[in-house]
């Protein structure tokens, strides 16, 4: 039976552990876990599929590190890297509401053989270009402005029309300014 703990005990507890010592043991209990049944499609891909992101969690009044907007607005920001293949996540960082996903996703989860899913937030073309670097590849929601110019439009076949895919091109990213903040041609469906 477990006894009840005070609201005191709880909220002196992130004063007191390091939120850092978990790492370890979800590092160990990611690599345990059992794939779970996916699209065949997938198996031919080696690289391990991740998905990177924020999330928002509202904090107590009392957490002062956790300023995010004003004195009234507080919060506290999990990023979160999950192994689609596992559906486990495998790397977990806190920080206050405005924590930059860029910054951590460099710092933190870069790394070789991972193939990273991002949405719109994480579109630096010189972040791309650190990913691509690390012997990893991306899939990502490029933002509406985004530029780009086509070096070739591929056609598409009955499985990839069937599968909701408009458009099979290669193209150099970014605009004049932009360029060299990712140099290569990129594949973009």
């Amino acid at each position: 039976m477990i006894k009840p703990t005070s609201l005191r005990a709880l909220s002196e507890a992130s004063c007191v552990f390091d939120a850092g010592l978990i790492t370890p043991l979800l590092e160990e209990l990611a690599d345990k876990a059992l794939p779970v049944e996916k699209d065949p499609r997938l198996k031919d891909i080696e690289q391990t599929i991740v998905a990177v992101d924020g999330t928002l969690l509202p904090a107590l009044p009392r957490m002062l590190w956790a300023l995010w907007i004003n004195d009234d607005n507080r919060a506290a920001k999990l990023h979160l890297e999950m192994d689609i293949d596992k559906y486990v996540p495998t790397g977990a960082v806190i920080t206050h509401g405005s924590g930059n996903e860029t910054t951590v996703l460099r710092k933190n989860f870069i790394g070789t053989d991972k193939v990273f899913l991002l949405d719109s937030g994480y579109a630096q073309y010189n972040l791309l270009a650190e990913i691509a670097s690390a012997d990893s590849s991306f899939v990502i929601r490029l933002k509406d402005n985004a530029v780009w110019d086509t070096l070739e439009e591929k056609p598409l076949s009955k499985e990839d029309k069937e599968a909701g895919v408009t458009r099979d091109m290669v193209v150099n990213l970014g605009s004049k300014g932009k360029k060299d903040d990712y140099p290569s041609p990129l594949f973009f469906p």
